[in-house]
């Protein structure tokens, strides 16, 4: 069966709009393993009787009993606000249950053994964060690095999930860029820095930083991205990959 139902175990408060939920398997069935970078459709009905799916990343890896996911509040700002996103983050909550689909999506971390740099804005670290969680669980040796572009240190989800899972992996290394203030709780390898424009140094500084023959995994907001580059913002970015690769759609709220 594609669709399951799952007990929320834990509701989290990530950042103002951002919540984290852990829900437990309340069935004997065996769990389907995800794949690092894998997502999962929830369904939940709303007011009016409609059944609305909605996709968002799995963030953390799976332990047979529980999964994680993060959901952004999408604000209206002027317009109506995401009725599914809000429906999660003010109405379920402990003890309630949600119907949720099996883990799909081929844009998932690969076993190629080649270093890895993950990018991400926002929340686009949600993908990320699960994948950093899968290498830290397997105990990766893998060279990895977390390059992470956010408003301040409070707007960045899953933040404490996200640097203890660098901490424990031996090869890894997390740079930080803020658009407000430099300060951080965090021992963080290389930040944060302030968002003031490009990498600092000169290109040829800046290839080196970068490890050789690494495979490049985007997510987040391209208006960010395009603003540090100097460039007018495009459209969202979601899942990018540097080769031709199957790819989801992923609805706004």
């Amino acid at each position: 069966m594609v669709w399951r139902q799952w007990e929320v175990e834990k509701k989290i408060r990530e950042t103002d709009d951002v919540v984290t939920f852990v829900v437990k398997r309340i069935d004997d069935r065996l769990v389907k393993t995800s794949l690092p970078g894998q997502y999962v459709t929830v369904v939940m009905p709303m007011p009016d009787g409609v059944r609305q799916p909605r996709q968002y990343s799995l963030t953390r890896a799976d332990d047979g009993q529980h999964r994680q996911f993060s959901v952004r509040w999408a604000h209206g700002r002027g317009k109506p606000d995401g009725e599914m996103s809000s429906l999660l983050h003010n109405t379920v909550d402990v003890g309630d249950v949600v119907t949720m689909s099996l883990p799909y999506g081929d844009v998932v971390l690969d076993d190629s053994g080649r270093p890895v740099v993950f990018a991400s804005a926002g929340v686009g670290i949600t993908p990320m964060a699960g994948m950093l969680s899968h290498l830290a669980t397997a105990g990766s040796g893998l060279e990895v690095m977390l390059l992470h572009a956010d408003v301040d240190e409070a707007s960045f989800a899953l933040r404490r999930q996200v640097v203890t899972d660098v901490l424990a992996l031996r090869k890894a290394s997390i740079h930080v860029w803020y658009e407000q203030g430099t300060g951080s709780n965090e021992p963080m390898t290389g930040g944060p820095r302030r968002d003031d424009g490009p990498v600092p140094g000169d290109a040829a500084r800046r290839r080196r930083v970068l490890p050789m023959r690494a495979d490049p995994v985007h997510a987040g907001r391209a208006n960010r991205v395009d603003r540090a580059r100097g460039r007018s913002p495009r459209h969202p970015i979601r899942s990018v990959r540097p080769r031709p690769m199957a790819s989801r759609s992923r609805l706004a709220s």
